[in-house]
């Protein structure tokens, strides 16, 4: 399984329908038969706010996986409650996958390989992945001793090198 970054913006919607009494929000205490005739409709005006935007991670087999599993995130038509608890709903929701490329490194090479030995259920392939993984590990060991060698040969000339110097001034 390979990762994904998904990328996913929206928008949200709401009906907002004025549900109050114009009398109490009003100051008629210096006026007669006050009568309250308001006609709001109850039919509500439409609501969308834009912007909405997040991004996540996923494990999927592909990209299409990686949509599918982000779409069921955030979802075209779920609800949300604000903090004012308004329920508005996600609508215009797009998605935008990005398939993380892992660099490759031994430790990563020797687990792919090693999977795909145990997969073709082959033991010698097995055994074969191992011993290779195993002998680099031991020529890389060695190299490393070599270089630091290398490295004290080098710091040691280049004291050899100042003493000469010195006695030759």
């Amino acid at each position: 399984m390979s990762k994904f970054h998904c990328h996913v913006t929206f928008d949200v919607s709401t009906q907002i329908n004025f549900d109050g009494d114009v009398e109490y929000a009003l100051d008629t205490s210096e006026v007669e038969d006050f009568d309250d005739c308001s006609g709001f409709g109850g039919y509500g005006s439409e609501v969308e706010e834009s912007g909405g935007e997040v991004t996540f991670t996923v494990e999927a087999d592909d990209e299409s996986d990686a949509e599918y599993m982000a779409l069921r995130v955030v979802s075209d038509g779920a609800e949300v409650e604000d903090s004012s608890g308004i329920t508005w709903t996600i609508c215009n929701v797009s998605v935008d996958v990005e398939k993380v490329e892992e660099p490759m490194t031994l430790d990563r090479a020797q687990e792919i390989l090693t999977q795909v030995a145990a997969d073709s259920g082959n033991e010698e392939a097995e055994e074969a992945v191992t011993f290779t993984f195993d002998h680099i590990v031991s020529l890389t060991a060695k190299l490393a001793r070599i270089e630091e060698m290398l490295r004290e040969t080098q710091t040691a000339l280049a004291e050899v090198k100042a003493q000469i110097a010195a006695q030759a001034a």
